[in-house]
């Protein structure tokens, strides 16, 4: 445990491009129907998104309808379609990313399988390659983690958050509201973020 230890703190940083590159397989795969695929999913990430910031809109359309008197169907039933389609994308999402995430999976431990025998016999004899292949394993479910949540959750969700604010501004002409909602989700994610530091420390005491 020592030794991979030391061996953490004396490696090299990666690099962002470099990085890019390794999870390339996430983004862009060898094989056409594995690119649709890819690119398949993604869509489905911003139609799903999409679906979600439109579906208020037409719940407040709705709602103002109600104050005049009246009940407008036609607000209600898009809210209804859209909430449907959200959820609808979604799942189509989950579904279409398996076949990527395998296909991803398995080229990224090629990869790194076809690197690890054009290292030198020194090298191979210095290492103990039980650790090595335990590390390389972790490294791809790694990188099937960074993408899952980071571009597949954290960044949409970002980008969501920010059509909100716009909305808020633009739409509704209230700046103020749109200040609250950035600094609550700022405030969150802060918060969220140093509490998670802070038990890593727990963690790793223990």
């Amino acid at each position: 445990a020592d030794e991979e230890n030391e061996a953490g703190a004396s490696a090299p940083r990666t690099s962002t491009w470099h990085l890019m590159k390794v999870l390339g397989p996430y983004f862009w795969p060898t094989g056409l129907c594995n690119r649709i695929r890819a690119l398949s999913t993604w869509l489905c990430v911003g139609a799903s998104k999409l679906s979600n910031i439109m579906a208020p809109l037409f719940l407040g359309q709705a709602v103002n309808k109600l104050q005049d008197g009246h009940v407008d169907f036609k607000p209600i039933i898009f809210y209804a379609l859209l909430g449907f389609t959200n959820v609808l994308f979604k799942q189509l999402q989950n579904i279409i990313y398996l076949g990527v995430k395998q296909t991803a999976y398995a080229q990224i431990s090629e990869n790194t399988f076809s690197h690890l025998h054009q290292l030198s016999l020194e090298w191979h004899l210095k290492k103990k390659m039980g650790n090595v292949l335990r590390s390389m394993d972790r490294g791809v479910n790694s990188a099937n983690t960074v993408v899952s949540y980071l571009f597949l959750y954290l960044v949409p969700c970002v980008v969501e958050c920010v059509v909100v604010f716009a909305i808020f501004y633009t739409k509704y002409n209230e700046p103020a509201l749109s200040v609250i909602a950035f600094f609550g989700i700022s405030g969150y994610a802060i918060s969220t973020v140093t509490i998670t530091l802070w038990r890593k420390k727990f963690r790793k005491a223990t």
